[in-house]
């Protein structure tokens, strides 16, 4: 089975959001982890170095039950916080001089940037409707990943002005043979007024 990877900083981001929502916080969420996911997320992860993605499933599943929400509600409450800190400060000023449509437009290769794979491409579909398409995620994080890019893109979007904003999934095409290591296509809809 292929190891896909992610950037520390996913981990770092879900440690913050985790003390800010969590009873108990980061460490609660540790405490109810088995052994050795307990030991990987107690490390010490630097932002920019590559990480084995897949404990954040189990990780993140354990967070919500004990924050008293939905697994999918949680990553995307995360989402959005990730994306209200990333792009603070000079950032949110970058964000801000751009239209909604450069920023739909940005956001899907922007979002894979974490990871060390997929593939994005998105395309203006019409005024203040952009389709975005991810090729190449591990079957197993499409429905995680489907909650980080409703939160993050959503609130990206309003950052940059765009009004009732939202990120619907459209579908999702298995490229291959399911397997433990199969690999996905994700198609959104960037939409806002």
């Amino acid at each position: 089975m292929r190891d896909f990877r992610t950037r520390g900083l996913v981990f770092v981001g879900a440690r913050d959001y985790y003390d800010a929502v969590v009873p108990g916080g980061a460490a609660a969420v540790a405490q109810q982890l088995d052994g050795e996911t307990a030991t990987f997320f107690e490390q010490i992860f630097l932002g920019s170095a590559m990480y084995d993605v897949m404990p954040i499933l189990k990780i993140s599943a354990v967070a919500a039950r004990i924050a008293g929400t939905s697994h999918m509600d949680f990553v995307r409450g995360n989402s959005v916080w990730l994306a209200e800190h990333d792009l603070s400060g000079v950032y949110k000023l970058f964000v801000r001089s751009l239209p909604p449509e450069s920023v739909a437009l940005r956001l899907p290769k922007l979002a894979l940037k974490y990871f060390d794979f997929g593939e994005a491409e998105t395309r203006k579909q019409s005024d203040r409707c952009c389709i975005g398409e991810m090729r190449g995620i591990p079957t197993t994080l499409v429905p995680w990943l489907h909650a980080c890019v409703q939160g993050y893109v959503r609130t990206a979007l309003i950052i940059a002005g765009a009004k009732n904003a939202h990120a619907r999934l459209l579908e999702t095409e298995l490229q291959g043979n399911a397997r433990d290591d199969a690999l996905s296509t994700l198609k959104f809809e960037l939409r806002w007024s």
